[in-house]
């Protein structure tokens, strides 16, 4: 067998040949490295030490409920607090007469009646207590005096609503010496009564 000069550039290109394709496969175990390294960081293992999606959204829907009914609760976040309905007070008992109209409890009046300082006004105060009353009238020698402060006279001004605890009546002081005052208090249809004659008191 000849070997001439050519035989080491055969040898030569042998070993170029052999290092190219000793390149293509280390850039293809590269390239397919690289490519797995990839594919693997796109998604973690389901079996991951995290929560599933499944149990995310399982706690979400848990929360949610748990919000709900505490939502629910009267008086809780968001709902008006009840109204307290006090507890209802009994009405005192009727006191009545026999006959049926209110009870005079108490009832005072002075002695006499007695002229103002001015000469022109004479008044007398009249006290009483007649729990069941639902209403009074006053009579000044038989008639009705207007009820509260007037320019003329007379009038009456009262300390209080039927019940008691009395009232007051202003009238002309020369009028006369003597004055019937009258108390009719009444419960419904039923009337009670009261009647006391004052003279004028005697200058001292």
């Amino acid at each position: 067998m000849s070997h001439g000069p050519a035989a080491p550039h055969r040898a030569a290109a042998r070993h170029r040949a052999a290092l190219i394709a000793s390149g293509v496969i280390v850039a293809v175990m590269l390239a397919g490295c690289t490519n797995s390294t990839e594919t693997t960081s796109v998604e973690p293992p389901a079996s991951a030490g995290g929560p599933s999606m499944a149990a995310v959204s399982a706690t979400n829907t848990e929360a949610s409920s748990d919000e709900g009914a505490a939502a629910s609760v009267p008086g809780g976040p968001g709902e008006p607090i009840p109204p307290r309905t006090p507890p209802s007070t009994p009405s005192p008992p009727l006191l009545t007469t026999a006959e049926g109209g209110p009870e005079v409890v108490e009832f005072g009046a002075p002695d006499s009646f007695r002229c103002l300082a001015n000469g022109i006004e004479g008044q007398a105060t009249i006290g009483w207590s007649v729990p069941s009353a639902t209403s009074v009238t006053v009579l000044l020698d038989g008639t009705p005096p207007a009820t509260g402060i007037q320019d003329s006279l007379p009038y009456q001004i009262p300390a209080g609503p039927a019940p008691g605890v009395g009232s007051t009546i202003v009238f002309p002081c020369d009028s006369a010496d003597q004055h019937t005052f009258t108390f009719v208090w009444a419960l419904g249809d039923a009337t009670t009564t009261r009647s006391v004659t004052l003279s004028r008191e005697a200058a001292s």
